[in-house]
């Protein structure tokens, strides 16, 4: 039998705490959300899957727009891979 020993640091740096927040504007946002009903088409690779989103700025806190455009988008995301 094999046993890994870690830390409790190391297990809560692996998994990824992000922040989003829902802004009004598209100019203030740093990403651009379109959400498809597609799996295939999300390109995110999961990576918000884990976010939480917040009604307030905490550090480290990145800002979205939910734009209706596909064209206007930074981030295709299907709403499975979405908090």
């Amino acid at each position: 039998m094999v046993f890994e020993v870690r830390s409790v640091w190391s297990i809560l740096s692996g998994a990824v705490l992000c922040t989003l927040l829902a802004v009004t504007k598209p100019e203030e946002a740093q990403h651009k959300v379109y959400f498809t009903k597609f799996l295939k088409e999300d390109n995110t690779g999961g990576k918000y899957k884990k976010c939480r989103i917040v009604t307030t700025r905490e550090p480290g806190t990145e800002t979205f727009f939910v734009t209706p455009f596909r064209q206007d988008a930074t981030i295709v995301v299907h709403k499975d891979n979405w908090p």
